[in-house]
């Protein structure tokens, strides 16, 4: 049987565009940690980081497969925020702790 799958456009456009961003924002986010984590060769946050990347990935898989090009465009912004505020977090956590020691 071939069955068309019907897709239903979203209720709410603005808050689609901003969970889409922040689905970004997370996903590269947890990258930069990643990528950090795995330079200091720190095993926790390496297994935690990625963990956090499938979690995300997965469940962004769905919704960027069916995505409008607005909705592409709102998660590659998102994605770009996430990968900035994990450096600057990253420079404060390094900072924090050469200052304690």
């Amino acid at each position: 049987m071939n069955q068309k799958i019907k897709f239903q456009a979203p209720q709410n456009p603005i808050k689609t565009h901003i969970t889409t961003f922040l689905t970004g924002f997370i996903q590269v986010f947890f990258v930069g940690l990643s990528t950090y984590a795995i330079s200091k060769q720190w095993i926790e946050m390496q297994w935690a980081t990625a963990y956090f990347i499938g979690i995300v990935w997965t469940h962004n898989v769905k919704k960027t497969n069916t995505a409008s090009e607005s909705l592409c465009q709102s998660y590659s912004i998102g994605s770009a925020f996430g990968s900035i505020a994990s450096t600057y977090l990253i420079k404060f956590i390094f900072k924090f702790f050469s200052d304690l020691f």
